[in-house]
């Protein structure tokens, strides 16, 4: 007779109640400080090497190049860098998660400008000279 597996057994509020209650709490606390920490921060609230990190793309350092210049919306982006629509989200999440860039969203459009503070720091002055 070919033994028997039992499932596993399934715990009440997921699967980091299963191994200890310390390893839940650790998590918990863990996502508690992920997310006081996790907003949409203005220019200059993210760390140092979080803007270097973000601009050391030439992708994203033309795209922030053309965002100065005008709004443009994804697709339009994605035509003048010849990349695909996918692609070119993927850039611009980074550079608005450091307050670099802003969306505005009008119907299914996404549209992408450089954010007013962002010129002013000669880090980003200088990327936007290099993504020219």
């Amino acid at each position: 007779m070919p033994e028997r597996h039992d499932a596993p057994r399934k715990t009440r509020g997921g699967p980091f109640f299963a191994a200890s209650p310390l390893l839940a709490f650790i998590h918990i606390i863990e996502y508690t400080i992920s997310m006081a920490l996790d907003t949409s921060p203005a220019f200059g609230a993210s760390p140092r090497w979080e803007l270097y990190r973000v601009l050391s793309e030439p992708v994203r350092l033309r795209l922030l190049a053309l965002a100065a210049e005008e709004e443009l919306a994804i697709g339009e982006l994605a035509d003048l860098l010849g990349e695909s629509q996918p692609n070119v989200s993927r850039h611009t999440a980074p550079l608005k998660a450091v307050g670099l860039v802003t969306i505005r969203r009008e119907g299914t459009r996404a549209f992408v400008r450089l954010a007013r503070e962002a010129s002013s720091d000669r880090v980003v002055a200088d990327a936007l000279e290099s993504g020219k």
